[in-house]
């Protein structure tokens, strides 16, 4: 990718693999994202390779949000769900 990126003015090589690192993936899919059958185990594969997740959702369905696994890893503070 870098060979399309290169002779673009300004783009810089540190930079550009800097970009490519990935720290938080914000999850706001086509329509209700709880939804997506894989959500759960798509979240979880993000956090394995320590990747942050903003999950967006209308909460069209909150009972589906008792489902989600939730990981903590990054929680600070006293207050933490009992999922935590």
């Amino acid at each position: 990718m870098w060979d399309l990126i290169s002779g673009v003015p300004g783009v810089l090589p540190e930079r550009f693999a800097e970009g490519m690192d990935v720290k938080h993936c914000a999850l706001s899919l086509v329509g209700e994202p709880i939804m997506y059958p894989e959500i759960g185990n798509f979240v979880h594969l993000l956090h394995e390779r320590g990747i942050s997740t903003f999950l967006v959702t209308n909460a069209q369905f909150p009972e589906a949000l008792r489902y989600l696994v939730v990981s903590c890893n990054s929680c600070s503070g006293a207050s933490h769900s009992q999922n935590c």
